[in-house]
């Protein structure tokens, strides 16, 4: 009978070659990413024995998947994929990041892009003229950013983080709507000068996560604004009052809501100060942006004029 590996090698290295072979069992699995960065990293290093100075081109490949995508794109859905993808590299950078589509490929549907090249300059240290691209670095950090904001989307966790960056959120929001128009997934892969590769996928658990985040929750509180009458806006079942904080051309104005019978048992005339209780109820996202706000009427304040008072 043919002797097993397992049996020859306990035969060479002994009973403890057991303990490290069911060590070697216990590690867990090298992920793809990692699996595809140690094969760049080997090409790299490839390369660099020939050329101390030769490096791996970037690329961001984006792969659609689902019944409608057949490797192809029309027009109007690569815009409508594209220009949010723009808005969240950009808002994930501090400069003006650009990345190019150089190429659709099947398999699903792939987008492969890269980053866009600027015009010829002249090396003066080394005599000759060259491709200049956008700034490694900056392309990097704002591809890998734009990477862990879809890992927080299909989490649903930690999407607060970038909450300030409004076109990066704006941007996600779109293109998860393109998506939701053809029921696709997306898969994000970065692959960087250095060999290392990062990955993404924004599943319907993604889309769905993003949904929640526009849900609303409304929050009041009242105030007194004090000024004139400059606009009175009347509608079959309500109104609209314009008050501005001064008599000057340009001052602040708040517009506040009225009910019918609130305007009836307000009389007011343009020209004439006022002094109300108003309050303001804003509707804002699970993240904190205000998606709308209302102005109503609660009462008169105690300090309103009386009519004919100036």
């Amino acid at each position: 009978m043919t002797e097993s590996w397992r049996s020859r090698a306990k035969r060479r290295h002994g009973e403890k070659i057991n303990d490290r072979l069911n060590g070697l069992l216990e590690e867990p699995p090298l992920t793809s990413d990692e699996i595809e960065t140690q094969r760049r990293l080997n090409l790299l290093d490839s390369m660099q024995s020939m050329d101390p100075t030769a490096t791996l081109e970037e690329e961001l490949t984006i792969r659609l998947s689902g019944e409608s995508a057949k490797g192809a794109l029309e027009v109007g859905d690569s815009d409508n994929l594209l220009r949010p993808i723009r808005e969240i590299i950009r808002g994930s950078s501090s400069s003006d990041v650009e990345l190019e589509l150089f190429g659709v490929s099947s398999g699903s549907t792939v987008l492969h892009l890269r980053p866009k090249k600027t015009s010829p300059a002249f090396d003066d240290t080394r005599d000759e003229v060259y491709l200049n691209f956008e700034t490694t670095d900056s392309v990097d950090f704002a591809v890998r950013e734009m990477i862990k904001f879809v890992d927080a989307t299909e989490e649903g966790d930690g999407i607060s983080r970038w909450a300030k960056k409004d076109s990066t959120i704006e941007g996600m929001e779109r293109f998860v709507e393109a998506l939701d128009k053809r029921d696709l997934e997306a898969q994000f892969t970065w692959s960087a000068t250095d060999g290392t590769v990062r990955s993404s996928r924004l599943t319907r658990r993604g889309r769905e996560n993003m949904a929640k985040i526009g849900q609303t929750r409304a929050t009041s509180r009242e105030e007194i604004v004090r000024g004139y009458v400059s606009e009175i806006i009347i509608s079959e079942t309500s109104g609209k009052v314009k008050i501005k904080k001064s008599l000057r051309k340009n001052a602040p104005a708040v517009l506040i809501s009225f009910s019918e019978s609130e305007l009836r048992s307000t009389p007011l005339q343009i020209g004439q100060e006022a002094e109300f209780v108003i309050r303001i109820t804003e509707h804002r996202d699970q993240i904190g942006r205000i998606a709308k706000t209302e102005v109503h009427f609660s009462r008169l304040s105690e300090e309103h004029p009386a009519l004919g008072e100036m």
